[in-house]
């Protein structure tokens, strides 16, 4: 497997929203994870506004480097949806629970200084394609 294919691949787990950027040699996602060509090695790193925290992989192998890309992606938790409603969130959330697909709440109070709750919902990158299935 190679960098370019990765769209693709998160295309399949329903994550291609997600892609920031999109070369050859790098992949961009959510502005906050990347997989990188550096010369001759491959980079898989968290960002935090367009530098290196966490360097979690480099290796010479491009393969493997989209397999961990991935498998990061498939395991962590993604944003599904949001509302202001809290019946149109509990009832996505039994949906999602009667699914079997495990997911976080993840509560904004007052948002933008008002007195207005948020209700936003996160499931992990694995079952993305299907939550989404599940809750149209």
């Amino acid at each position: 497997m190679q960098i370019a294919d990765l769209p693709d691949e998160l295309g399949l787990l329903g994550l291609e929203g997600f892609i920031s950027s999109a070369k050859n040699d790098l992949l961009v996602f959510r502005h906050d994870f990347r997989i990188r060509r550096e010369g001759d090695l491959f980079s898989v790193a968290d960002m935090e506004r367009g530098m290196v925290v966490d360097l979690l992989m480099k290796t010479a192998d491009e393969n493997a480097a989209c397999i961990f890309f991935l498998e990061e992606m498939s395991g962590r938790y993604h944003f599904l949806t949001t509302s202001r409603d809290p019946n149109e969130i509990a009832k996505i959330e039994a949906a999602l629970s009667s699914a079997a697909i495990p997911h976080l709440r993840n509560d904004i109070p007052e948002i933008f200084g008002k007195e207005i709750t948020c209700f936003r919902l996160l499931v992990q990158g694995k079952n993305m394609a299907y939550a989404r299935s599940i809750i149209q």
